[in-house]
């Protein structure tokens, strides 16, 4: 999953501003909101990534656990919406929402782990958290910083669709069971391929 989410999320918070400018045509508007979909897409990242350790809660059956977590979600959720709104506008309930879930999913993930997979705690955050946003975040940022043109030219646009190919690409390569599973995927397609033709050339 976090394949998935990690590598996308990255280069939307990295070329927000790019975003913004090729999807509404309005520079005005993509200088003032960029931060804000930068700041909502690492929330809903960091959400898609939270999507695991309720997977564990549920297959362990740990309703209270389930019930705990909601509940200070929307506890703390609804202090700093009032709070980071008044303080930043728009860009604050951006903020509201990417903090929220960062400390509901460090509460979660410490609980849930520590009770239900002993010692699995760090690996977790080294393995499924810190190896692809890293290796997502170096060639995005890099793109950004030293390759990339003007907001809104061509190369900007190239140069952003590079960075998503690269972040995609170094997440797979690093990440094993990514790597195997292409593996496997390739190796039942060139079995099927083979058999195909082998079956036609008897015909």
């Amino acid at each position: 999953l976090s394949f998935v989410l990690i590598p996308p999320g990255v280069v939307i918070c990295v070329f927000a501003r790019e975003i913004l400018r090729r999807w509404t045509h309005n520079p005005s508007l993509a200088d003032n909101a960029w931060p804000t979909l930068s700041l909502l897409a690492a929330g809903s990242m960091v959400y898609g990534v939270s999507c695991m350790i309720s997977a564990v809660q549920m297959a362990e059956g740990a309703v209270r656990s389930m019930i705990f977590v909601g509940l200070l979600f929307v506890g703390l959720l609804v202090p700093a919406l009032i709070l980071l709104v008044h303080l930043f506008n728009q860009s604050g309930a951006a903020l509201a929402w990417l903090v929220v879930n960062i400390v509901v999913l460090s509460v979660s993930a410490t609980i849930t782990l520590r009770r239900y997979m002993t010692g699995a705690l760090k690996t977790w955050i080294a393995h499924d958290i810190m190896l692809p946003l890293i290796t997502s975040a170096l060639p995005a940022v890099f793109m950004k910083v030293f390759v990339a043109g003007p907001v809104g030219s061509t190369s900007a646009a190239v140069t952003m669709m590079i960075s998503a190919v690269l972040a995609v690409g170094l997440s797979a390569i690093v990440l094993p069971e990514v790597r195997t599973a292409a593996f496997d995927g390739a190796s039942s397609i060139l079995t099927h391929t083979r058999r195909r033709s082998d079956g036609n050339s008897l015909k």
